[in-house]
């Protein structure tokens, strides 16, 4: 198997994460994976009416915990908040994204503005200080905060300090990313100096991710 990109302990991975992740030796599974709100953006030039493969249903955000769950593997999941709750969780955090993030129904009168992560497994912790709240308030990557740097890199790319916490509180052991998009998961572990595995099947995303992480000298600071 031959990794599409592999540096400084990170490595992407190209082709279908239900194949690729037996191949490789991961203890833990952080991923935000398609959970089938067909997401079609109509904003901007660069995103509009594009496509999320493997959006149209939930299939391979239930494929992904029922592979941790049977794996025994610790698991952070992102999670539509229209379908059904997944089985076996051990907590809930609350991603709030900011007042200026989502349009969604125009003719009702709040819009959505929070996407909940699922938490799985054993070995959680917390860094040194006091035990934080389970809302996560992370400005989305859109508007203003994106253009900072110059556009969103995915659709649905996340914050990279959202990503950065949640790697911060994870157990040990080489991080897996099945969905890993543009690489946010894999910048965020970078900055942490862990080990982490990204598969995607989108080439177009593995050259974004892999070009976001050959930057030899990435900021200290995010949103």
């Amino acid at each position: 198997m031959q990794p599409f990109f592999e540096e400084d302990g990170i490595t992407i991975l190209q082709g279908d994460a239900r194949e690729l992740i037996y191949q490789v030796d991961a203890q833990v599974v952080i991923s935000d994976p398609p959970y089938g709100v067909n997401f079609l953006s109509s904003q901007g030039s660069e995103w509009r009416n594009t496509p999320i493969v493997g959006d149209r249903d939930d299939s391979l955000a239930r494929w992904i915990v029922s592979y941790c769950r049977t794996k025994l593997l610790p698991a952070a999941v992102f999670w539509g908040v229209r379908i059904a709750r997944p089985e076996g969780w051990k907590g809930c955090l609350v991603w709030s994204k900011g007042e200026h993030a989502g349009l969604g129904d125009l003719s009702f009168p709040w819009k959505p503005c929070h996407e909940e992560i699922y938490i799985f497994g054993e070995g959680w912790h917390r860094p040194p200080g006091r035990r934080g709240g389970s809302v996560l308030e992370y400005p989305a990557e859109c508007g203003t905060y994106a253009m900072r740097k110059g556009g969103r890199l995915h659709p649905v790319e996340k914050p990279l300090g959202l990503m950065v916490e949640l790697i911060e509180h994870a157990p040990p052991g080489v991080i897996v990313d099945p969905f890993c998009g543009s690489g946010t998961t894999l910048e965020a572990a970078k900055r942490l100096g862990r080990t982490a595995i990204g598969i995607e099947i989108d080439e177009r995303f593995c050259r974004t991710a892999a070009e976001r992480l050959r930057q030899k000298e990435l900021g200290l600071s995010w949103f």
